[in-house]
């Protein structure tokens, strides 16, 4: 009886301990995934910590693969160079992105961390939809954007506690990621359908191109016969609402706005006519502002165009770098495994969107970066996280 009550004792204290590391990675992935709920860049700070917190409960178990370890150690060559070219007006955030790729690296390890992953996804995009909800109720708030710059002012697009609707919409299509693998992993139950049905309404109050493209890509992989309803229900509103709907889709004003945008890149890229800058770029991803006053239509010194931003701050050498692992991942793991799904959406996330907005500085990306590196491999034993963590 005694051995009996010891043993039980011993499976209480596992149990809580697995609780307690679960909720805790929860709310550690809620905070990483909202850089705009507190006046710090919460999703920064927590980040380091929660790499640590993996590791150290992973102890030795935990490796890199030598394509991982090696993408890691090109990009901070690429930073050094970066550095090295502007030591004197360098940005230390060039490096986020490598702190942002062993997140991905580490949390794509493991399917079950992944699926607490899920949870937290879930929590944040419920909020984001209630605060949607109160701006109509209670009047403009800090999670939603207005829509009267694009002639619509009835309309408010949800960003939930991230910086833009893109990147909250990146977080639903992550969770719709997660939501196929937890199905073939797992199985999905009533609630999984319920909350799958609360996040696709999430993503279309988002307004967000970007997003939508996402979205219908996704459905043309899992869900054909939504996407042909959504293409009918579509053409009903062509019909009665071309108007809001030309405003929405074909914003001419917003395209010529993202063009105006590279006017600085192109001034301190472009026009500096150095060739280290050229080479290894300024070392920061926001535009100098002596240069900044020289801009004669968007004084922003952000640049928008993830391509651009990518030449501006790591240079030719970095950009090169970025387009060949790009392709080579994408290249590799679809002649290794044939996923038209896998390669739609890196070609989509790490090609084509970067065009109309990057996430190369927010945590968003990474967060979805670890959906596609854990489907870009076959999961070994090997490569897993102690089971502690489960």
């Amino acid at each position: 009886m005694l051995s009996l009550s010891a043993e039980k004792y011993k499976q209480y204290k596992e149990f809580v301990f697995r609780r307690v590391i679960n909720i805790s990675l929860v709310i550690l992935f809620f905070l990483i995934s909202s850089n705009r709920l507190f006046p710090i860049p919460i999703d920064k700070v927590t980040l380091p910590f929660f790499i640590a917190a993996v590791l150290l409960v992973a102890g030795g178990t935990f490796s890199l693969l030598k394509t991982e370890f090696l993408s890691l150690i090109i990009f901070m060559i690429s930073c050094m160079l970066s550095i090295a070219a502007n030591i004197t007006s360098f940005s230390p955030i060039i490096v986020f992105p490598a702190l942002g790729l062993l997140f991905s690296f580490v949390v794509s390890k493991n399917v079950r961390t992944l699926l607490l992953l899920y949870q937290s996804l879930l929590i944040h995009i419920i909020l984001g939809i209630v605060l949607w909800v109160a701006s109509y109720i209670q009047g403009m708030n800090d999670y939603v954007s207005s829509m009267g710059a694009k002639g619509l002012p009835f309309l408010h697009e949800a960003k939930g506690f991230t910086a833009t609707v893109q990147t909250f919409g990146t977080l639903c299509i992550s969770w719709l990621l997660l939501y196929e693998l937890k199905k073939k992993e797992t199985g999905i139950g009533r609630w999984d359908k319920f909350f799958y049905n609360i996040v696709t309404i999430a993503i279309l109050i988002t307004f967000n191109r970007a997003t939508y493209l996402a979205y219908f890509a996704y459905l043309f992989f899992t869900h054909k016969k939504l996407l042909i309803f959504y293409c009918l229900l579509l053409s009903v509103f062509v019909i009665y609402f071309i108007d809001s709907i030309m405003l929405l889709f074909l914003n001419v004003t917003s395209l010529d706005a993202r063009s105006d945008l590279l006017e600085g890149f192109e001034k301190s890229y472009l026009d500096s006519h150095s060739i280290l800058i050229w080479l290894f770029g300024r070392g920061n991803n926001s535009i100098p502002a002596n240069i900044l006053q020289n801009v004669t239509i968007y004084y922003r010194s952000d640049i928008e165009n993830g391509h651009a931003m990518l030449l501006h701050t790591y240079g030719l050498f970095g950009y090169v770098l970025y387009i060949t692992g790009s392709l080579y991942f994408t290249i590799s793991t679809f002649l290794k495994r044939r996923d038209y799904f896998f390669t739609c959406f890196c070609i989509l996330y790490l090609v084509l969107l970067p065009y109309i907005t990057q996430e190369y500085m927010s945590t968003t990306l990474y967060i979805f970066l670890c959906v596609i590196f854990f489907r870009g491999k076959q999961l070994k034993s090997r490569y897993s996280i102690k089971d502690s963590l489960n």
